[in-house]
């Protein structure tokens, strides 16, 4: 005699495949959400940088997910490499820009199921003429230099207690 655990799983197995639905590929939605574009654009002062603006998508097939394309010349983006990618969002910021240049910018909008629309409204704005972070004259970042130091520091400080730990 079977257990009647064993039995009741069965029965829900065999019911499970019978009720069980296939989705309806037939149907599946292909349309591309209802985008205006991108809707302005404004350099983020003292720093290196530019805001992204944009009214939200409308689409069937939530969550709707945004490609913002970047050249540095009007009509140079390249739309199958998106430069960031942002999700539930009508702005971004963007920092660690070149300073003082010209930045053509394409947002387009992408469904949950990869449908994405090909709207070509493009926007520009120049980045500040401030630095996107603080370096000497050669270039190199301070905040590398500092990071390296301290590392060299905490470095040498367990190398001299390991010292005086085997020489005990």
């Amino acid at each position: 005699m079977r257990n009647p655990l064993i039995n009741m799983i069965i029965i829900f197995f065999l019911f499970s495949i019978l009720t069980f639905e296939l989705p309806n590929v037939i149907s599946a939605d292909t349309t591309p959400p209802v985008f205006k574009g991108v809707s302005d654009i404004k350099a983020i002062p003292e720093v290196a940088g530019l805001i992204v603006y944009w009214e939200s998508a409308t689409d069937d097939s939530p969550p709707i997910t945004y490609e913002i394309y970047m050249a540095t010349s009007s009509g140079k983006q390249n739309f199958s490499h998106p430069s960031y990618i942002t999700q539930n969002s009508t702005n971004m910021r963007i920092y660690g820009l070149k300073p003082e240049t010209d930045y053509y910018i394409v947002v387009r909008a992408v469904d949950s199921l990869g449908n994405r629309e090909n709207n070509t409204v493009e926007k520009h704005a120049k980045t500040s003429t401030a630095v996107p972070f603080p370096s000497n004259n050669n270039g190199i970042n301070i905040i590398i230099i500092f990071t390296i130091i301290v590392i060299i520091f905490i470095i040498t400080i367990v190398y001299l207690y390991l010292r005086k730990k085997k020489n005990r």
